[in-house]
């Protein structure tokens, strides 16, 4: 009976509410959208949703790792200061992606994207005010930090049908998630507040060493974002059909890529108290298990999806069916090497955890690079799994030497 009423238990059972109701709302918002408006302006809002999202890179997004190591270290000026840096910067980029949504709507008359442009500058805004919820995670407060978020996951869901409902405009759909995302980022920075502390004496050392540290993150952010959304503005550009069918046929995979600790949290639990040797030895004994589960997953989406996306997104998007399949062959891997992954961030390999990330994210742009112009859909598709498979082989490589290492002790 203890262990409910200990704290840890209690944040637990908030993270992981917290990341079955972000899952779920995330896929209930698309499955509305794709059911009330055309193909063309779901690509169209995705395009712009990604274009924001490569925005953010100028935000000084790394500037959260900085807030949750100051805050945990007791130098709650931090938070301060990168706010302070983040708003100068997210202002800045705001007014450009302004100037380029007039761009849009009076040259180009592209007056949908124009328009949604101009809206997602203030999404920019708030983006900039985030670092409320790094500071929460870095103070322990982890309960209140997830119960805000489902307050706006939930506030967005239901923003967002009454939008859809009342108004069937892509554009007060934007315009309604923007202003619950500056709300939610007003109040949190409002609620920090009460938790600072105003006794805390500037150390421009400490400070100098937290922003080093969020400059370093926003680096592996640039590369990770443009790797994840070059595409995306791609197809945005040429064709925003195929960016809708696109968008569809790799949500599922990534949110399974994205939440993967999730579905191994139990062993990972258990094991994260060993020593390296003993991780190495356990993943060795039990690899075709995590192996088994992964293939047990794409075998399901293989020969669920031509069921189930008609029925959720319409048949609108079937041609999304052999995409959602294609991108999870690299499913079949994604438990071992999260597993694996878990040794290399916990156990002292944090250097090449980050160099994985960096590597990765430039074998996909190259591939991209290559093969996107020559086979557009098709060539997006072949890069990704392709990068997929080449990063669970290095990964793969590292733990097959740490093995070998072992042995030879």
């Amino acid at each position: 009976m203890k262990l409910f009423k200990h704290k840890m238990f209690a944040d637990s059972i908030w993270m992981f509410m917290a990341q079955i109701v972000g899952v779920g709302s995330v896929l209930i918002i698309n499955i509305i959208l794709t059911r009330f408006f055309s193909v063309k302006d779901y690509g169209i809002y995705q395009f712009v949703l990604s274009l924001i999202a490569i925005g953010n890179i100028m935000t000084f997004p790394g500037g959260s790792q900085s807030v949750i190591k100051g805050a945990a270290k007791g130098y709650d000026k931090i938070f301060i200061k990168t706010l302070y840096i983040s708003m100068i910067s997210s202002s800045i980029v705001a007014v450009a992606f302004t100037i380029v949504g007039c761009f849009f709507y009076f040259k180009l008359n592209q007056y949908l994207i124009g328009i949604l442009l101009a809206i997602g500058s203030f999404q920019l805004i708030s983006m900039g005010l985030s670092f409320f919820d790094g500071f929460l995670i870095g103070k322990k407060k982890f309960t209140l930090s997830r119960q805000l978020y489902i307050l706006f996951v939930l506030l967005k869901l239901l923003g967002v049908i009454a939008a859809v409902w009342l108004t069937q405009s892509i554009i007060v759909v934007l315009l309604t998630t923007v202003i619950l995302q500056l709300l939610n980022s007003i109040i949190g920075c409002l609620l920090v507040k009460g938790f600072i502390d105003k006794n805390v004496k500037t150390n421009i050392t400490t400070e100098n060493n937290l922003l080093s540290l969020g400059w370093r993150m926003t680096f592996l952010f640039v590369f990770s974002t443009v790797a994840t959304k070059v595409e995306r503005v791609f197809l945005g550009v040429i064709h925003p059909e195929l960016l809708a069918l696109y968008h569809i046929g790799q949500m599922i995979p990534r949110i399974i890529k994205d939440n993967a600790k999730l579905f191994i949290s139990v062993p990972a639990a258990h094991w994260i108290s060993l020593s390296k040797k003993n991780n190495i030895i356990k993943i060795r004994k039990y690899w075709y298990v995590f192996v088994g589960g992964g293939s047990v997953l794409f075998l399901g989406i293989l020969f669920l999806s031509p069921i189930v996306i008609p029925i959720f997104f319409s048949n609108k998007y079937i041609q999304s069916i052999w995409i959602v399949q294609w991108l999870s062959i690299s499913l079949i891997f994604i438990f071992l090497q999260t597993m694996i992954l878990n040794i290399v961030i916990y156990q002292g390999e944090e250097s090449f955890y980050q160099k994985t990330q960096i590597l990765g994210s430039l074998i996909k742009i190259v591939l991209l690079a290559v093969l996107m112009p020559l086979f557009l859909l098709k060539g997006i598709i072949s890069a990704v799994v392709i990068s997929d498979m080449i990063m669970f082989g290095i990964i793969l490589f590292w733990f097959i030497k740490q093995c070998y290492l072992i042995k030879d002790e």
